[in-house]
């Protein structure tokens, strides 16, 4: 992916204030915790409908994922400041199906509102957010 394709922070960031204005019941701060944690780590979004809480290392900043598009266990990391918002939204809810609660259609919904949008002359999609991001 050419540079000038990758989608950075301040990206997300205007991503997010455009889906709190044009979209109903958005969940900004779930969101920017979730699309941080898959710009820095670049887990897949089917793999963010597999984790739990439990595969989270809040310690050291970790993710382990079991169910991958690989087949193959993995351990991601993430920033300090990414611990930061996963912890506010831990502690603000608690685990049911998955550790952010989400489903599929949570995930899918935003995209599809920014179908034709572009930021800074760039889509925003999962599979854009994922390869653009900084692998720790």
């Amino acid at each position: 992916m050419l540079k000038k394709d990758k989608l950075t922070i301040e990206d997300i960031d205007e991503v997010v204030r455009y889906l709190l204005v044009h979209m109903k019941d958005f969940k900004a701060d779930k969101m920017k915790t979730i699309y941080y944690l898959v710009y820095y780590s670049g887990i897949a979004h089917d793999e963010l409908i597999t984790i739990k809480r439990s595969n989270f290392d809040l310690d050291n900043c970790s993710l382990k994922i079991e169910i991958t598009e690989h087949w193959e266990p993995r351990t991601v990391y993430y920033p300090e400041n990414i611990r930061d918002m996963i912890k506010d939204i831990f502690d603000r809810e608690s685990e049911k199906d998955n550790a952010f609660n989400i489903t599929e259609r949570n995930l899918k919904t935003p995209i599809h509102v920014l179908k034709n949008i572009y930021f800074n002359g760039r889509r925003f999609t999962f599979r854009k957010l994922k390869a653009s991001g900084k692998k720790g």
